[in-house]
């Protein structure tokens, strides 16, 4: 989950640089082109629902942890499987006269091993713990490639919404244009005023460049992950949902306890070392092995033999040690599964803070932050309008409003990314569970 919320940073990192937020609508926008032009079909924005349920059909890294999950299953028949019977058959004849097949003598014998009672049973028991246990950390991993899956689409669409910013920032950028240089060629301001103006509208092109690469940096990521070509266009992307919370911080730590799959898994491995200590003073006690064998005597008469055999287990060092360790491995497992449980807890908590305090900030940032600096870029404007102010007043206005706008996405964005953290470590959607009480505590 570390590297997803380092990629995170890194595109909030650029677009922070690039004074980027989303536009209302810009040019190309079907939807609010005006005119009177006949409405257009627009396509279907691609929710992230429906991007995940994509994936699922598509993504090779799913596909192969399911048939991971699936191959595990069929191991404990394996491991608990008594050896293969053993057909055997000499032939004897002096060996100066042998001669086959009508030789002297001819045997035919067939033998089985067993377990002492009680052996294959642990046996089966303990693979079966292994195996539910490695489909539990595939199922994790599952739920981390959908979160990285995830993280990357809100990415794209943070970055198509910088995008657009910077086109409609344009206009605003042509007006200050046009109003400087009026103002310069009646005297009333300085030539740097129009420079600062025009390096503002390079920097503009040149923010516009690196959001494109970025763009296309991660439109061939989603392309990866949904196995399509990489030139395959990526469509309209839906904005996430409003990022809330209506779980308690009670029954968030219950949902991680009961549904973490990482805890599972080590749960899981402390009871197969449990299981293992058993088998370990089993196997002081005798495995053995029964068999029959039939003799062809070409000059008497044929014969039947059946034979019994039964392990010595005299190896005390080598049978003490093997306890010894399954001890110490049963203690290490538990140990693991206490840390795993307080690792989901405190993950659980932390994820959990940072939620609120972005819902918060979001909703600060549309409230009062956004619509406090829009009344400052106009002050600004009037301001230098009638020579009460710099200019580099209106542009710094002007660049706090951006950062405004943009914050107000990132927290958005950042929101639903730390959402999908959160349901990544309790392993279900938080859509899924029944609000109680209807707010976040």
């Amino acid at each position: 989950m570390s590297i997803i919320r380092d990629t995170g940073f890194e595109v909030y990192l650029v677009m922070l640089t690039l004074l980027a937020m989303p536009a209302g609508g810009g040019q190309g926008d079907p939807v609010l082109s005006g005119g009177t032009n006949p409405p257009v079909a627009v396509a279907m924005e691609l929710t992230i629902d429906d991007f995940v349920e994509q994936l699922l059909k598509t993504n090779a890294a799913l596909r192969s942890a399911e048939a991971s999950i699936k191959a595990a299953a069929e191991r404990p028949v394996q491991d608990s499987a008594l050896p293969n019977p053993m057909l055997t058959f000499s032939s004897m004849d002096p060996v100066d006269s042998y001669k086959y097949p009508s030789s002297m003598e001819k045997r035919y014998a067939i033998e089985q091993s067993f377990f002492f009672p009680g052996k294959r049973a642990a046996r089966y028991a303990i693979s079966k713990k292994g195996a539910e246990a490695e489909s539990a950390m595939k199922s994790g991993a599952i739920r981390e490639t959908l979160l990285s899956a995830k993280a990357t689409f809100l990415d794209l669409y943070a970055t198509r919404k910088a995008k657009a910013l910077a086109r409609s920032e344009s206009s605003v950028l042509d007006r200050l244009a046009r109003s400087t240089e009026t103002k310069y060629r009646t005297g009333q301001v300085g030539q740097q005023d129009v420079l600062k103006v025009q390096t503002e509208q390079t920097m503009l092109r040149m923010r516009l460049l690196d959001l494109g690469a970025k763009e296309k940096e991660l439109t061939l990521r989603m392309n990866e992950l949904l196995a399509r070509s990489p030139d395959t266009p990526v469509g309209e992307l839906a904005a996430p949902k409003r990022p809330e919370i209506s779980v308690s911080i009670e029954d968030l730590l219950n949902l991680g306890d009961t549904n973490s799959v990482e805890l599972a898994a080590a749960r899981l491995d402390a009871e197969k070392a449990g299981l293992a200590v058993g088998l370990a003073r089993k196997n002081w006690l005798p495995d053995f092995k029964i068999g029959v064998e039939y003799q062809d005597l070409r000059d008497g008469e044929d014969t039947f033999m059946v034979m019994a055999g039964i392990e010595l287990p005299f190896a005390r060092g080598k049978n003490m040690s093997e306890l010894r360790e399954a001890r110490m491995q049963a203690i290490a497992a538990a140990a693991n599964a206490e840390r795993m449980k307080r690792l989901v807890e405190r993950q659980t908590l932390e994820i959990h803070a940072r939620v609120k305090a972005t819902i918060e900030q979001y909703d600060l940032y549309g409230r009062e932050l956004i619509p406090q600096a829009e009344a400052r870029l106009k002050a600004s404007e009037a301001a230098y309008e009638s020579g009460k102010a710099d200019f580099m007043d209106v542009l710094e206005s002007e660049r706090f409003l951006l950062n405004a706008r943009l914050m107000h996405v990132m927290s958005e964005t950042e929101a639903a990314r730390q959402l999908a953290e959160l349901e990544c470590v309790i392993c279900i959607e938080l859509k899924n569970i029944p609000a109680a009480g209807g707010a976040t505590k």
